[in-house]
């Protein structure tokens, strides 16, 4: 499965107030793995793009995702084709 999304989100610096959240305690009895953390992490960055950027237009963010994913597909085709010309 393609984590076009994933790529995007861990390239963004959210605000220090944004940042404020605690996502190693779940709840008084249960601590969250790393991988549950750097999860929701790229959820409040997701969300973030969402209504700072977009300002809840579902529209307008799936046109900055998809113009932010064909460039990421476009940069690794050509370090692919790079990497075989170098050989």
């Amino acid at each position: 499965m393609k984590l076009y999304l994933q790529h995007i989100v861990e390239l963004i610096q959210l605000p220090l107030d944004w940042t404020v959240i605690n996502f190693m305690k779940f709840s008084e009895r249960k601590i969250l793995f790393d991988y549950q953390q750097d999860a929701l992490k790229n959820a409040l960055k997701a969300l973030y793009i969402f209504y700072n950027s977009c300002k809840g237009d579902k529209q307008k963010f799936l046109e900055i995702t998809l113009i932010l994913i064909l460039k990421r597909v476009r940069d690794i085709k050509f370090l692919r084709i790079l990497l075989v010309i170098t050989k």
